[in-house]
């Protein structure tokens, strides 16, 4: 059975912030050329101009819903299938919308807040794995349950990882007295019974 990708989320968050800018950049040069072109003020060289830069934007952002749908677990079969159907106007601005509901549905589940510009640049810290949800301070490695930094307290961010490795270690999970040779079901340290 194949294994669910695992999905970063600062990832995700990344790539629909700059989805998001893209975004806006096309909205802008697209309402700038209509109302360039019904003033008559649409020369050559500036219609070649914007056309390119609207070009640009286009093909980022066609690139950028690819990377986005990638990192949102996305089979890279239909990655590839997003992509081609992403030339097919209309089409392209349905599969943004989806492609950028999902993320934002993502980064919301894992507790984030999500505006109109996604996830804004101060809570990316909170999306590194590790890291304390009030300041981003790097938790792996601590025992305790109060950040150092800012006295957030939460659960051990791998209380799980610490207890299955204390256990084929031999160690008891709640004290970690070592209980090699101890033939009893509690550990003689802090009375816990063994799992």
């Amino acid at each position: 059975m194949a294994r669910r990708k695992t999905i970063d989320l600062r990832t995700v968050a990344v790539i629909q912030r700059q989805l998001l800018w893209l975004i806006l950049g096309m909205l802008v040069f697209g309402v700038g050329g209509v109302y360039l072109s019904f003033n008559g003020m649409l020369s050559s060289p500036v219609a070649l101009v914007l056309s390119l830069v609207n070009w640009a934007i286009q093909i980022a952002a066609l690139v950028q819903v690819c990377r986005l749908a990638h990192a949102l677990g996305t089979n890279i079969v239909f990655v590839v299938i997003l992509g081609v159907a992403m030339l097919i106007p209309l089409v392209n601005l349905l599969l943004l919308l989806s492609e950028n509901g999902r993320a934002t549905r993502r980064l919301k589940k894992a507790g984030l807040k999500v505006g109109l510009m996604g996830v804004p640049p101060e809570d990316l810290h909170r999306l590194k794995e590790g890291a304390c949800n009030g300041c981003g301070y790097d938790l792996r490695g601590l025992d305790a349950q109060v950040c150092p930094e800012c006295g957030l307290e939460h659960p051990l961010v791998s209380t799980a990882k610490r207890d299955r490795r204390a256990l084929r270690a031999g160690l008891c999970v709640s004290c970690g007295y070592d209980l090699a040779g101890i033939d009893g079901r509690v550990c003689p340290e802090c009375g816990q019974e063994k799992p």
